[in-house]
């Protein structure tokens, strides 16, 4: 599955700042903005389940039907 550049660019810094986290290296500002992307990721996880959710109702499958037959 291709996620759009822009939620790419959001995981990447992400986890850039994760990794900045773990090494103790995290400054007060990027504390800020890691805690907004985690949010942001939240929501657009939980966006997509709706919507593969959605999808699979329409195709009378369960979700974890869909799931795996698209992964």
């Amino acid at each position: 599955m291709h996620l759009s550049p822009d939620i790419e660019e959001i995981r990447r810094r992400f986890h850039d700042l994760v990794a900045k986290r773990k090494a103790e290296s995290l400054s007060t500002e990027e504390q800020h903005e890691l805690l907004e992307l985690t949010d942001r990721i939240e929501e657009f996880d939980a966006r997509r389940v709706e919507l593969l959710a959605k999808l699979a109702r329409e195709c009378n499958v369960t979700l974890t039907e869909l799931m795996a037959e698209t992964s």
